[in-house]
């Protein structure tokens, strides 16, 4: 339905919205404001869209910051061409960042003691006493505007909702309560709808959808699916279901850009990743990072997405003597982040 209503309402601009169209629109920029070289700092997908100008515009490169950053072969066509075989997602292995995000989550908060909200206990018991209730019917619980039916997929998407660390917090206390529950009847209520402020999803899906080959039969799906929940237990099944709208998507862009992505740039650029990153998980970054032809990487250790979502005012003074001076980070030299995501500042 995603897929066929954005295809109505859009048309034909579907047709050019890859990464490799807006990269040359950031050269423009770049000319417009009369820069000899770009200089460039990427977040998330914004990484992908540097990996592209890197390599469609490889003499412009001042300076390029990759922040939470992807496996660029991965995301555009696969290794070893998988692209059509195996789900965007699955094949970038992110399941593994939620799982291995969550697992420190779980950690931090015992640490915590009573600051969290879910300490108490065995925290990584009560997770699965819960998702085995969900499993039997929606966890009832009294929200702010009367009651709320939990199922087992919305439990599992909000524990795995990690990449702000400041709504940690909130998600302990969300599992707390859950485990308290007495109220376990298969009750739903009527979706409360959030208001429309912005076409991010709508964007972000014909953007991706453009860019990457993905398998369109369904039954793909299904199958990894079963497959990648038993390899990643709760987690594994996001990563194949994330991105199915592509499977439908009609409209392709025969202009985007797979390749290579190592062609020797005008400057090294730094690639920053967090140690723990549910989105963009440190081994996808790696990845990316050996694809390009000039890349070195910094680890900042920390849990979430991106310094953006994730402060660390030593990573961002590492981010500015590179931007500013081209000066890179002593090896072997690592930052922290600035608070504890349930005792506060470290």
């Amino acid at each position: 339905d995603l897929a066929d209503r954005c295809q109505q309402k859009a048309g034909d601009i579907l047709e050019h919205v890859s990464t490799a169209n807006t990269a040359r629109d950031l050269d423009l920029l770049r000319r417009a404001v009369g820069d000899q070289k770009l200089t460039y700092h990427g977040i998330s997908y914004g990484t992908h869209l540097g990996a592209v100008y890197a390599n469609l515009f490889p003499n412009r490169i001042r300076a390029m910051v990759f922040d939470g950053s992807m496996d660029f072969v991965g995301n555009a066509t696969g290794h070893n061409g998988t692209g059509t075989t195996v789900p965007l997602d699955t094949r970038q292995d992110v399941p593994r960042g939620i799982a291995e995000t969550f697992d420190q989550f779980l950690r931090l908060c015992t640490e915590a003691g009573p600051k969290c909200a879910f300490s108490a206990g065995d925290p990584k018991a009560k997770w699965t006493a819960i998702t085995a209730r969900a499993k039997q019917g929606p966890i009832t619980i009294l929200g702010e505007d009367g009651p709320e039916a939990w199922t087992y997929s919305g439990i599992v998407n909000a524990a795995g909702d990690l990449s702000a660390d400041s709504g940690w917090p909130d998600i302990a206390t969300l599992l707390q309560r859950l485990y308290d529950a007495k109220d376990t009847a298969a009750r739903t209520f009527g979706a409360q709808g959030e208001q429309y402020t912005s076409n991010r999803t709508e964007a972000f899906n014909a953007i991706q959808c453009t860019d990457s080959d993905v398998p369109t039969d369904p039954a793909i799906y299904s199958r990894y699916a079963e497959s990648e929940d038993q390899r990643v237990p709760y987690f594994g099944r996001i990563g194949v279901l994330d991105m199915m709208s592509c499977a439908f998507w009609q409209p392709r862009d025969t202009d985007r850009y797979t390749g290579p992505w190592n062609r020797w740039t005008s400057a090294e650029i730094l690639v920053i990743n967090n140690r723990y990153d549910p989105s963009t998980p440190l081994h996808g970054a790696k990845d990316g990072a050996a694809e390009l032809a000039r890349a070195r990487v910094f680890v900042t250790e920390g849990y979430g997405h991106s310094s953006m979502l994730v402060p660390s005012t030593c990573t961002e003074q590492v981010k500015r003597n590179y931007l500013i001076s081209g000066v890179f980070p002593e090896p072997g030299k690592t930052c922290g982040i600035d608070a504890n995501p349930f005792v506060g500042a470290n």
